[in-house]
């Protein structure tokens, strides 16, 4: 239910246009994939307190996620991995987190500023490659997903 919450703040903020940072917006959908992938593991039986201190699922059990919707919605198998495979934008979001910095190579994130070259990089003034890769059709496309699935998720708890 927190990541309706989330996607619900990612829809608002982004029906906005350009009023606030784009860092802003793809805060909420990071926390929106994040708590999804979390529902998703708990669902499937994974242990809520051993899963809640790491952020680095997104890019690992977020296409998973999004199989069983495209198969739910009777989409062949080739139709599947293409779109899948074809995506890059699953690490991109994991990588909006400060945790997720790949090691020290990727410190750009939504939420704090980070070093380039001795240059401090406020996250408000960066351009971040996942917000132009949901732009794209496959992008709009994987928002559509995840918006159905963490509906999945909210009706599963209701019942």
């Amino acid at each position: 239910m927190q990541a309706d919450a989330d996607i619900s703040a990612w829809n608002y903020l982004s029906d906005l246009g350009d009023e606030f940072p784009a860092c802003q917006h793809l805060h909420f959908l990071q926390m929106a994939c994040e708590k999804l992938t979390k529902a998703y593991l708990c669902h499937n039986g994974f242990d809520p307190l051993k899963i809640q201190s790491s952020h680095a699922y997104i890019r690992k059990v977020l296409p998973r996620i999004l199989e069983y919707e495209l198969a739910e919605l009777k989409t062949g198998n080739d139709k599947i991995n293409t779109f899948l495979g074809s995506i890059k934008l699953f690490a991109e979001i994991d990588f909006l987190a400060p945790s997720n910095d790949d090691g020290g190579a990727r410190p750009e994130n939504c939420e704090y500023p980070w070093l380039n070259n001795d240059k401090v990089i406020v996250p408000a003034k960066h351009r971040f490659w996942a917000a132009d890769l949901l732009k794209q059709t496959n992008g709009q496309r994987i928002l559509k997903m995840i918006s159905f699935a963490i509906k999945r998720y909210c009706d599963l708890e209701d019942s």
